[in-house]
């Protein structure tokens, strides 16, 4: 009797096993999604996380982009050739533009004389009224002249007197070829007639006062 009971417990407890493994599984699988639940919380929390940019960062950038904007400084200008210098690299044809009108001028009077200075040189009686001023310029001779006659003079000189100044520019001819050359020799006798002029104006003037 007692080894039946113990038969019948056995078989009661081989029935009621997969039940009980049944039971525990649900157990287990709420286990498992409590772990995941926090997982996937710490997920959103990493992706919602603003993006921060160093204002120090933004402005090394936009320094450079000024640095890459400096434009290069320009080159200094090459001194100005003296008139030796600039002569010396004159052309065979230029050589005898300077020097014929250089002559030309120096024909027309016997007081004529010739001032040298440092980047010009003036060719007449005196050098505050010169028949000619020669230079040179990008390798061509340029004849400069003085045309102003008496009756500008006389008014440049009256307002000088009451402190106005009165600008008279120079004509400037550049001695590019044979049709220049010639025209720059014309230059020089009207200048001659405009010197001639104004001395027997300035004597006229002294006679008038006596």
């Amino acid at each position: 009797e007692t080894i039946s009971k113990l038969m019948e417990k056995i078989l009661e407890l081989s029935a009621n096993q997969p039940q009980q493994i049944i039971a525990a599984q649900p157990q287990i699988i709420e286990k498992e999604v409590r772990v995941e639940v926090p997982v996937e919380t710490v997920v959103e929390k990493v992706v919602e996380k603003p993006i921060v940019i160093s204002t120090e960062a933004v402005g090394e950038a936009e320094k450079s982009k000024q640095v890459k904007k400096t434009p290069t400084p320009k080159k200094a200008p090459a001194p100005r050739l003296t008139l030796e210098e600039a002569y010396a690299k004159l052309t065979k044809e230029q050589k005898k533009y300077f020097d014929g009108l250089r002559e030309y001028a120096m024909s027309k009077d016997s007081k004529c004389k010739e001032k040298l200075s440092t980047y010009f040189t003036t060719i007449g009686p005196s050098t505050t009224n010169p028949f000619i001023k020669l230079t040179i310029k990008k390798g061509i001779t340029v004849a400069l002249f003085k045309m102003e006659d008496e009756y500008l003079k006389d008014i440049r000189r009256n307002a000088s007197g009451d402190g106005t100044k009165v600008k008279v520019k120079e004509t400037e001819v550049p001695i590019g070829d044979k049709q220049a050359y010639d025209t720059a020799k014309d230059m020089v006798d009207l200048r001659i007639d405009q010197i001639e002029r104004y001395n027997d104006f300035l004597k006229e003037q002294r006679a008038l006062r006596k």
